[in-house]
C-alpha cells in the first residue's frame, strides 16, 4: 500500500474534516442554506472527495 505523501491528510481526518465543516454549517445556516460546494470549501477539500467518502 503507497504511503500518502508528505503532508498530505489521512483519509480519517480528511472525513473528521469533512463532517465538521457540515456540522459547523447546520448548525449556523441549517439544512436548507448548506450545499456541497460549500462543505468542501470549508473543509478544504474538493467535491469530488465529498462523493467519494
Amino acid at each position: 500500500m503507497a504511503k500518502p505523501a508528505e503532508g498530505a491528510a489521512t483519509s480519517a481526518e480528511t472525513t473528521g474534516k469533512i463532517l465538521d465543516a457540515a456540522q459547523e454549517l447546520f448548525l449556523r445556516d441549517g439544512y436548507a442554506g448548506v450545499n456541497l460546494d460549500r462543505i468542501a470549501k470549508s473543509a478544504g477539500v474538493a467535491r469530488q472527495t465529498l462523493y467519494n467518502r
